[in-house]
């Protein structure tokens, strides 16, 4: 009983997902539009939500609860995700009613789909085992792959997905490759037992290999440069609510596991013993990501495609967080876990990015989702409301206070630069740069709502369901952002559950070096 109060989180989610699917079933073909089975998802979820609330104290605590051999671990790093996650489906759900009947969307499916690729991410942030993480995660991709291609009468969203498929087939295969060759030279996928069987094996060319595909199918997952390709066609060809889904809840999902693996395993270290070492790679992979995401969304003329590079910047200030580890240089306690500033800056993308695509598909009325830049002309004149939520939206991912995007910035690059002592420094400041460029792009949007007139005259969808969640998230980037510290110890806490037990620079009291400056000692 207590393993299945455990996983009730889960278990409610995917009841939800089949309930719906039960449902439709009954539907008469005169019944349009899906706020009901919206409406149904959504309490559904926040029975989840509910039973994550109970198991919260004793996570929080430090209480650890070890499923399936060890499995699966219900920690605080788990039920902050799991909420976090519950909450972002919610809100993906709601603001797809009236979207769903305007663009031909109307299936029971579409809803189920969502629980299902919850459960995915569910499982695959609570995950300390290879193999039940890859599972997690096919079940989460093919979920996603379904709802994007789901608005079937649209030769833009079969290509969206078609590409997203395979450049997902082959991130999945080159990750169950390196899977496969861990198990083979170390006998486990425990997470735990790996780290110590690595740390154990020293020189060991297929583990160093091995290890890269896992980094690199982690990569496609997050899409950080040069394995980005695949995100600006699939979010522009995903109905609207999905692209706001996969730039929030997909992403977020893919670094909770990416942290995990990387902060239990010995996998950085082992990148010591070669040219380049994890700190290396994650400095170089950052910058180009960042600088490359913002160049390409200057001159986007679509605004789905514009957010989906932004995506791809975001991506880059995320990544930099996996350079505060042990090697870094300092026997600081604050590197010997995941750093809370990155889940503080997940959950204040995520909202603002939820936030901006969910007025989006407010856009897409009868069927057209236009989201040229052009379109939003005028839009502060006939929609007021419409447009100040795109606009804070903006203004939150741009980084400007008091919204929750400026303490997200805020909190990773000081973060940055008091663990790794200043040594970060440069990385930072090409952090900053990069977002003081991102202004520019973001402000495009805003001067089209509020400085320019409609070339003719447009209509938007409107449905109280989606003007809920919009206001709801509205308010949550505006709180989180005047009140930032409740949610900044949260984090902290759910961080600190997941240590770096594997890293030498803890344990043998000799503080090790910041690479690339390192390169020198290494060679000696």
């Amino acid at each position: 009983m207590s393993d299945i109060l455990q996983l009730s989180p889960i278990i409610i989610v995917a009841c939800v997902g089949l309930l719906i699917l039960v449902m439709d079933l009954f539907r008469g073909p005169e019944v349009r539009g899906g706020t009901h089975l919206a409406w149904i998802t959504t309490i559904g979820l926040a029975a989840a939500l509910g039973a994550i609330w109970q198991l919260w104290p004793g996570s929080a605590a430090g209480l650890v609860h070890p499923l399936f051999a060890g499995g699966l671990l219900i920690d605080g790093y788990t039920l902050f995700f799991w909420a976090f996650l519950i909450v972002a489906t919610c809100v993906g759900v709601l603001y797809s009613c009236g979207f769903d009947s305007e663009n031909n969307m109307d299936h029971g499916e579409y809803y189920s789909f969502y629980s299902f690729a919850l459960v995915g991410m569910m499982i695959m942030v609570a995950a300390a085992d290879l193999l039940l993480f890859f599972l997690a995660l096919e079940t989460m991709s093919m979920a996603v792959y379904v709802l994007v291609a789901m608005k079937r009468d649209s030769a833009r969203s079969a290509e969206g997905a078609l590409k997203y498929f395979l450049n997902g087939a082959i991130a999945s295969s080159l990750l169950l490759y390196g899977i496969a060759i861990l198990w083979g030279e170390t006998g486990t996928l425990d997470l735990v037992a790996l780290g110590n069987a690595i740390a154990g094996a020293e020189g060991n060319a297929l583990i160093y290999a091995a290890s890269g595909l896992v980094l690199v199918g982690f990569a496609f997952k997050v899409a950080v440069v040069p394995f980005h390709m695949w995100t600006p066609d699939a979010y522009q060809g995903a109905p609207t609510p999905v692209s706001g889904y996969m730039a929030s809840a997909v992403k977020a999902a893919a670094f909770a596991a990416l942290l995990r693996v990387v902060f239990t395993t010995a996998i950085p270290d082992i990148f010591q013993l070669g040219p380049f070492s994890f700190v290396d790679v994650v400095v170089g992979l950052s910058v180009a990501t960042m600088v490359i995401g913002n160049l390409l969304a200057l001159h986007q003329e679509d605004a789905k495609r514009m957010l989906a590079y932004s995506s791809i910047s975001h991506a880059g200030y995320l990544a930099m967080g996996l350079a505060l580890i042990p090697q870094l240089g300092s026997r600081s306690a604050g590197l010997g876990s995941v750093s809370g500033s990155m889940l503080f800056y997940l959950v204040a993308y995520g909202f603002a990015t939820l936030l901006a695509f969910g007025v989006l598909a407010r856009l897409a009325k009868d069927g057209s989702e236009d989201t040229n830049v052009s379109r939003l002309k005028g839009l502060s004149k006939r929609r007021p409301g419409l447009a100040f939520l795109l606009a804070l939206s903006l203004f939150s991912l741009a980084g400007f206070p008091p919204t929750v995007g400026f303490f997200g910035k805020f909190y990773l690059f000081r973060e940055l630069m008091v663990l790794s002592k200043g040594r970060l420094l440069v990385l930072v400041i090409i952090a900053v740069v990069n977002a003081l460029f991102a202004v520019y792009y973001y402000l495009r949007p805003v001067i089209a709502m509020y400085m320019e007139e409609a070339e003719e005259e447009q209509e938007e969808i409107v449905n109280s369901s989606s003007t809920l969640a919009l206001v709801l998230l509205a308010v949550a980037v505006l709180l989180l952002g005047l009140f930032p510290s409740k949610l900044a110890n949260i984090t902290a806490k759910a961080g600190k559950t997941v240590p770096y037990s594997s890293a030498t620079g803890l344990t043998d009291g000799q503080p090790a070096d910041l690479a690339p400056f390192a390169n020198k000692d290494r060679k000696q």
